[in-house]
């Protein structure tokens, strides 16, 4: 039987669930991770969160694994301390339930996208791209007819020329 006291803390974690900012929920956190993958995590991680892959194609040395709404690409990591590692250098969803802390995701409108990332950065093509990060770590968006198709994070240009890295804390569930 349960009691008052447990019948008052079940209800309030209930309600602090269902109020939780949306930063603390959100799996899609830009230039780190998508859906509880991160870059630099290993393949293990990914086939965890997302499961084996349905298909593969091979760009040597990257191989990208493709799912139903998404894919990650996984390279070997070729230096110490750990030279066989394979690690993901990028991640893309079209699952319109991923989204950032500010609740852009697939189906936001351009507008939207630009608000929440000023820095964006977007070619001139009618079914273009936008980019906004830092140096190495990137956030894509697919536009076509001013609205998000696909999302996806990105580790760029120099990746490797440091050490081996841990992937963001943010991208884990707790």
């Amino acid at each position: 039987m349960v009691d008052r006291k447990q019948q008052a803390f079940m209800l309030a974690v209930t309600v602090a669930f269902f109020l939780m900012p949306a930063a603390l929920s959100a799996r899609l956190v830009p230039g780190a991770c998508i859906g509880g993958i991160g870059l630099w995590d290993s393949s293990a991680q990914v086939v965890r969160e997302w499961g084996k892959p349905i298909r593969k194609t091979t760009n040597r040395p990257e191989v990208w694994w493709h799912y139903r709404n998404g894919s990650v690409l996984v390279t070997r990591w070729g230096y110490k301390p750990t030279p066989s590692k394979i690690i993901v250098l990028s991640i893309t969803t079209r699952d319109r339930g991923e989204r950032t802390g500010s609740g852009i995701g697939v189906g936001s409108t351009l507008n939207a996208v630009r608000a929440a990332f000023p820095s964006l950065s977007c070619d001139s093509s009618p079914a273009h791209s936008c980019q906004a990060g830092r140096y190495g770590y990137y956030t894509t968006f697919s536009i076509k007819q001013g609205r998000v198709t696909e999302v996806g994070v990105t580790l760029d240009s120099g990746y490797d020329d440091g050490p081996l890295q841990a992937p963001d804390p943010r991208c884990r569930k707790s």
